[in-house]
């Protein structure tokens, strides 16, 4: 039995065991159900396309049947809120300048950055609500085809048991659908990524322009994702040089910027605490960081935590900065652990960001299986084409 046969396997128990310890449906039942009939029919072809349609077919019907009516949830309000941002944005206001009626605490003001209004607007202006919850599962449906691409391309042996995780992890499946807003935008950082990693394999001036635009438009989408794209230039300049990271870095500042004037130009004042303040200046402790833990045993606070936050996040980013990874895979990973940090340091953090960081870190493993056997056929055809310093030459010769 070979690797990918074992990888290929693998997916198929994950699966079911992890649907059926989610919830018992109509459709999980069913799902389980005909895994032996995938199983024969991958046993009798050998086509990992076949694992790969089960699970992504599967995946997403379960979150359709999951998805409520009308696009509604009591879970959270944070969809509501990027829902009507990017209605006000349509209609040619100032999403910063405006109160909200359909959040939870209603009359509270937008946090969220204009690429994430850019992301949602095509679903809100057919849909509505519903068409923001529908991105969402597009967002799913995008990260599914991703995983599958690099399986295909790399090794199905990594790839396929984490497409099984991704398509079908209750707590992901679930976070898909509760009104949070990270499916969508950790897609949009996956997406991101990966044109990044391959504007370094294949470097060009074009590709690196347009990979910069790109991490603007991704990982700017939302604040905690910023410290991955830093991690990710600092990898940059040192696989490829100083030009290649200032060419992404420059590319990405310029796309923001172009993206934000319009707003602003509105109001800059709104603007800028809307883009730090969720990070910095909340005032509510809640979820998933070390001054909820401190608060729940009863040990007094600090009176401002904002110094802890900035300095352990410039310390975690400084050491991931100038760490040497051995490849992009290790540097996202890198980039990670960094948000991580600000994550359990800030006063207000959810859960709900998982689904904002899962798509690259389970990729991350095939992202480097696909640099290793990219990097092995380019070696055989042109020799060392590939080393950080021909790969500099590379770019400035054109």
């Amino acid at each position: 039995m070979s690797n990918d046969q074992r990888g290929a396997y693998l997916a198929l128990v994950i699966a079911a065991f992890v649907t059926l310890d989610a919830r018992t449906s109509p459709f999980t039942i069913t799902f389980v159900a005909i895994l032996p009939i995938v199983l024969v029919a991958y046993h009798l072809l050998g086509r990992p396309s076949i694992i790969i349609a089960y699970l992504a077919g599967g995946g997403l019907i379960e979150r359709m049947t999951t998805f409520p009516a009308g696009g509604w949830t009591d879970y959270s309000d944070s969809l509501r809120a990027v829902s009507e941002s990017t209605a006000t944005m349509l209609a040619g206001r100032n999403p910063y300048d405006h109160r909200y009626l359909m959040t939870v605490a209603p009359y509270t003001s937008s946090v969220y950055t204009p690429p994430m209004f850019l992301l949602h607007a095509p679903g809100q202006w057919l849909l509505g609500l519903s068409g923001a919850m529908l991105t969402q599962v597009a967002g799913a449906a995008i990260v599914m085809a991703i995983l599958a691409w690099l399986a295909l391309r790399s090794s199905s042996a990594i790839g396929l048991p984490i497409l099984a995780l991704y398509c079908c992890l209750p707590f992901i499946v679930f976070l898909t659908t509760n009104g949070t807003n990270d499916t969508a935008v950790g897609a949009a950082v996956l997406v991101g990524a990966v044109i990044l990693g391959r504007a370094l394999e294949r470097p060009s001036t074009l590709r690196l322009v347009l990979a910069g635009a790109a991490l603007a438009f991704t990982f700017g989408a939302k604040q905690f994702a910023w410290p991955v794209a830093i991690v990710l230039l600092a990898y940059a300049w040192r696989r490829a040089g100083w030009r290649t990271a200032v060419m992404l870095g420059v590319s990405g500042a310029l796309t923001f910027l172009l993206v934000s004037l319009p707003f602003i130009a509105m109001d800059p004042g709104r603007f800028e605490s809307a883009m730090v303040g969720v990070v910095l200046h909340s005032k509510v402790i809640f979820g998933w960081n070390i001054w909820d833990a401190i608060q729940a045993s009863g040990i007094a606070l600090p009176a401002d935590t904002l110094p802890v936050t900035v300095g352990a996040t410039l310390i975690a980013l400084a050491v991931a900065c100038f760490v040497r990874y051995r490849s992009f895979g290790e540097a996202a990973l890198g980039g990670i652990a960094v948000a991580f940090v600000l994550l359990v340091t800030t006063r207000w953090t959810s859960a709900s960001y998982l689904p904002l960081f899962a798509p690259l870190a389970l990729a991350a493993p095939i992202l480097d299986a696909l640099r290793v056997r990219t990097s092995h056929y380019a070696d055989r055809d042109s020799g060392p084409a590939h080393s950080p310093s021909a790969t500099e030459a590379a770019i400035h010769a054109r």
